[in-house]
């Protein structure tokens, strides 16, 4: 599986946040000189400036980890390697999701039909890397390893069969690796355009979608009106209700997207899409098959699922139902007739500070914060649990009433690092 990032790599990441700092006239001198070039290559109808910011990005990875070379100018480094991805485009006549997997995919559809806006925000760059860090972590182990081995690594068919048949899976052709090669990066297209909110990124992801162990396509959405239930018997929409309140933040707008990932893991649905998250109160609307929406309708029924990343469940049901029939399993100090109806809290700073950092922290870093707290063995996520599950039963455990504390884990994150 994938290794930790040298310490190139994580100079590399450091440069790339700071260039994307809010008012960092750097990243909008780049945006404009990426987008101007697209324009003079005629590349419009195909790819965004955030399309090449992002492949260069991926690039200066692959580079720090394949040579452990520092860059030691990013911004120059991103702008020479962005320019030679718009030609690459140019050149092979190819589209930009093309470019990184080019020997695996055969398709010529367009990214986006509409012309790159006028002018890009900071926040709109930073949601781009977001979107890339999500949809990595969005994706099946499987599917992480045959990126990173075949993309990252660079490494040849023959060694990722080498290194699938040592892991115990069977041998499978050339062939056929190819193919699921090909699933793999379509899938983590899909997930960014879906994380990332692009305009058309719907009707994208269906174009996309296939099922992570066959050919079975999802069924179409209309991307035209998403307030309305889909256009197939097997999907439909439907919401859930959350303790607390959302902002407009960049932290929250994260944390959304990991309430959608929780729920694609806990609902065995991939293809379950965020449709709208009303102000105020915490009621996502989803779309989804009709499966996954009952496993999750019996797990809050049956009390297995009583919160979604630590924020407390209140409802779910299909859009247009009504919630006042709806009962939600009861703490214990809730029970009580005299007890005051309660505000809804915001959601916790800091505990959604230390979800989005630890998400994003690698895997051995992570375990050895684990192994440094120490947490009782019932108190740990399943060995198979998602990247989400993991982080939250921790924070779980970490705030409960026999747990350190958030505290606690800062200053077991610092001393990894510090050791590491």
């Amino acid at each position: 599986m994938p290794s930790q990032h040298p310490s190139e790599t994580q100079q590399f990441n450091r440069d790339v946040q700071f260039l994307l700092k809010p008012n960092n006239p750097h990243a909008r001198s780049l945006l404009a000189f990426i987008q101007r070039t697209i324009r003079q290559f005629g590349l419009q109808a195909h790819v965004t400036e955030i399309d090449i910011f992002v492949e260069a990005y991926l690039r200066g990875v692959k580079h720090t980890q394949q040579h452990q070379e520092e860059i030691r100018q990013p911004k120059a480094w991103m702008r020479r390697t962005a320019y030679n991805i718009i030609r690459e485009c140019k050149r092979d006549r190819m589209h930009y999701s093309t470019l990184a997997f080019d020997e695996l995919m055969d398709q010529g559809r367009p990214l986006v039909n509409a012309s790159p806006p006028s002018g890009v925000e900071d926040e709109v760059i930073v949601k781009a890397i977001d979107s890339v860090l999500q949809a990595v972590n969005a994706l099946s182990p499987s599917d992480r390893a045959l990126i990173q081995w075949k993309v990252i690594e660079g490494c040849s068919w023959q060694e990722v069969q080498t290194r699938l048949i040592a892991q115990g899976e069977e041998r499978v052709s050339h062939a056929a690796l190819r193919k699921r090669g090909q699933r793999s990066l379509e899938r983590l297209r899909r997930a960014y355009h879906i994380f990332n909110n692009a305009p058309g990124s719907l009707k994208l992801a269906d174009d996309l979608s296939d099922h992570p162990d066959g050919d079975t396509v999802a069924p179409p959405v209309s991307a035209s009106s998403p307030s309305n239930t889909y256009n197939t018997e097997d999907t439909l929409l439907w919401s859930i209700t959350l303790e607390g309140n959302f902002t407009e933040t960049v932290t929250d707008n994260q944390l959304k997207m990991a309430i959608l990932a929780e729920l694609r893991q806990k609902s065995k649905d991939p293809f379950l899409r965020l449709i709208s998250v009303r102000q105020g109160s915490i009621i996502i609307e989803l779309g989804g098959s009709a499966e996954g929406y009952q496993i999750i309708q019996a797990l809050i029924s049956s009390g297995q699922l009583t919160n979604i990343l630590g924020l407390p469940v209140r409802h779910v049901g299909l859009v247009g139902e009504s919630p006042d029939d709806y009962q939600p399993p009861l703490n214990p100090q809730e029970c009580s007739e005299s007890s005051p109806q309660r505000q809804r809290p915001e959601i916790p700073q800091r505990r959604s500070d230390m979800y989005t950092f630890l998400l994003n922290l690698p895997a051995p870093q992570f375990n050895a914060v684990v192994f440094d707290l120490n947490p009782p063995r019932g108190n740990l996520a399943q060995l198979d649990a998602s990247p989400g599950e993991r982080v939250a039963a921790l924070l779980d455990w970490l705030e409960s009433s026999v747990g350190p504390g958030i505290d606690a884990l800062r200053i077991s994150i610092n001393s990894v690092l510090n050791r590491l």
